[in-house]
């Protein structure tokens, strides 16, 4: 998630924030705001029982409200929560003291109390078990995230998606912003705004999505859809990204038509802007922007099998006249598909492995290369890093910081006429070697198509 801060004649993308007292300072912020986050009022603070610390107590008129935080990955905070919830309703008396002692309010003990969790995260184990918690039980997933400028800090929360949300109604993500300086501010959610929000987008897509604007508009072989909103490029993988916004209720539709037309027409594309180098290799990147996805949205995008990265946006007033807005990428079906713990590596997770900007790029043009070898080359992404497959595996590649290592299987015959082999350790099967930038790629290329051609043998 991403916050910008809009001003009438420019944007700026304020920084992420770690609290200096980690988890005790999350839980401080949320107690100073509770109020404005979680429509309850703050009771007091680590509540002692005899199996630890509960972390804030709240009320939202006579309900309890137990309050636990993880600063990061939030490992064991469901049972530790529940364990919290036995204690409330096995022994409503000490409670309901503690409450008035400290509020001089009441609550009532036959109501079940709220229990509310507050972490940057939570594992997919947490997420289906909260189906099982009974209907009398409220319990609630918020995620956060904070920010910092120069003088105010910033607190956004939501409830986190869950897999039961897809089969439900709707996502209701309940978003808040809040600002804490001299005073505590909850922002107003303000009307959505496509072209504003194209204009902050190609201001800062370097920051907010780490993509180089090509194009503010380009045209495509489609009159009925119009030209492409936004045109980038990765600045990891060199490929070409369509940018497109909720201005239209067939934006989705239109903009994989867009994407469509991109990957079929290279040569028309690139006319377009002669002056950028653009990776081919690497397959047209779909994103798009919307205030809200509806149910039906997700579950569309979901299912397309093509690249999309679709994100919502909310704009934000302040009673100072300041608007701001929040850049999140949305959860969908997929997210939930592997067992949990599961990682689906790509080749983001190589590419992340490499310092070197050059040598990222050339990662994701060699990648692009191999793939075009032909339809029976299989590219694998694994945790070490990539395997390209035909008959056989016969190229690993594998990042480190500055370069990317290559290893290749050969047969006699084999020839290296530039001797990119030469200082690598070898042996009968395999030859080595490494390329931290594209000048190097002819002479790479060369070697690994000698390796596919023998393997197709």
């Amino acid at each position: 998630m991403k916050l910008v801060q809009i001003n009438p004649r420019s944007s700026k993308v304020i920084d992420h924030h770690r609290f200096v007292s980690r988890e005790k300072g999350l839980q401080t912020m949320v107690e100073k705001t509770m109020n404005e986050l979680l429509d309850a009022n703050f009771v007091g603070t680590e509540m002692a029982i005899e199996q630890g610390r509960i972390d804030s107590i709240g009320i939202d008129g006579e309900r309890l409200n137990l309050i636990e935080y993880k600063e990061r990955a939030a490992k064991h905070i469901f049972r530790q929560g529940l364990m919290y919830v036995d204690q409330a309703i096995s022994n409503p008396e000490v409670f309901a003291e503690y409450v008035f002692h400290q509020s001089g309010q009441t609550i009532n003990t036959t109501i079940p109390p709220r229990l509310v969790l507050v972490s940057k995260e939570y594992d997919t184990y947490d997420k289906y078990a909260i189906n099982r918690v009974n209907n009398e039980q409220e319990v609630v997933l918020k995620q956060y995230e904070s920010f910092k400028s120069d003088k105010d800090v910033f607190l956004a929360m939501w409830n986190a998606v869950l897999p039961r949300d897809f089969t439900g109604s709707g996502i209701e993500d309940d978003l808040r912003l809040v600002r804490a300086g001299d005073e505590v501010e909850r922002l107003k959610e303000a009307e959505a705004d496509p072209e504003l929000v194209k204009k902050i987008i190609e201001k800062n897509t370097n920051t907010l999505m780490d993509i180089d604007v090509i194009a503010g508009s380009l045209r495509t072989g489609y009159p009925t859809v119009g030209p492409i909103h936004t045109s980038g490029i990765n600045n990891n993988t060199g490929g070409f990204t369509v940018i497109e916004y909720d201005s239209d209720p067939r934006f989705i539709e239109e903009a994989l038509i867009k994407t469509s037309w991109v990957q079929n027409n290279h040569s028309k594309t690139q006319a377009q802007v002669p002056d950028t180098k653009i990776n081919w290799g690497y397959k047209p990147t779909t994103v798009i922007l919307a205030n809200k996805f509806s149910l039906e949205q997700r579950l569309f995008i979901d299912s397309v099998n093509t690249d999309v990265l679709p994100y919502e946006y909310t704009l934000f007033d302040s009673e100072g006249g300041d608007k701001y807005m929040l850049l999140a990428p949305v959860v969908s079906p997929k997210d939930f598909k592997t067992y949990p713990g599961a990682k689906t590596y790509g080749i983001d997770d190589s590419i992340k492995t490499i310092e070197n900007k050059e040598a990222k790029r050339t990662l994701a043009y060699i990648i692009g290369e191999i793939g075009d070898l032909g339809q029976d080359v299989q590219v694998r992404y694994n945790k070490s890093g990539v395997s390209i497959k035909s008959n056989s595996t016969f190229c690993y590649i594998r990042p480190s910081k500055d370069h990317i290592n290559i290893k290749i299987k050969v047969e006699d015959g084999f020839k290296d006429r530039t001797e990119m082999t030469k200082d690598q350790k070898q042996d009968d099967q395999y030859r080595r070697f490494n390329i931290s930038s594209r000048d190097k790629m002819p002479e790479a290329m060369a070697l690994i198509r000698q390796a596919y051609n023998a393997n197709k043998r």
